[in-house]
């Protein structure tokens, strides 16, 4: 990815589909962050870190065991980390059920099982994520101008948060 200061043009209704597959699945992880960290000021604790590579939960742990989890938005994949071990998911077209699934799957492998609230939260009528089937679109394309937006948007914001006095 280059340095540009360019703005990627990124018009919902040509994403719309993935858009709305890459939130329910960010929602899925988020749930894992929900379940083991502790809350902090209203649960600021669980935002996702923007990275050179995507979106990272940052370091939450299962009894002593350091887990973490990332979407390398470059590459395509969801990496599983747990102490040293390390899984990796595909990103590519498939359902929030399947990519649920797997997640939840992968981290009881890696000796880390997590139980979540498996309802997507402020959305209208929402679908439980292991009975959503029908979102399941990846278009990587987008998925790249749409971290390239979330890059541009943090170094904007990091910059405004640094001169403000108050």
């Amino acid at each position: 990815m280059s340095a540009s200061h360019d703005w990627p043009a990124l018009p919902l209704e040509d994403w719309a589909d993935t858009q709305a597959t890459l939130h329910l699945w960010t929602q899925v992880v988020g749930k894992v962050r929900l379940a083991l960290t502790a809350p902090v000021s209203h649960w600021w604790s669980c935002t996702f870190r923007v990275t050179p590579r995507g979106l990272a939960t940052g370091v939450m742990y299962h009894g002593a065991a350091p887990v973490a989890i990332a979407f390398d938005l470059v590459d395509h994949r969801l990496l599983v980390d747990v102490g040293s071990d390390r899984r990796t998911l595909a990103l590519e077209p498939r359902s929030v059920a399947s990519f649920h699934d797997e997640l939840l799957a992968t981290l009881a492998d890696l000796g880390a099982p997590v139980r979540i609230h498996p309802v997507p939260n402020e959305l209208p009528d929402p679908v439980p994520f292991p009975d959503d089937h029908v979102h399941a679109a990846y278009d990587a394309a987008a998925v790249e101008r749409f971290h390239r937006a979330h890059l541009l948007a943090d170094r904007a914001l990091r910059d405004h948060r640094a001169r403000f006095i108050g």
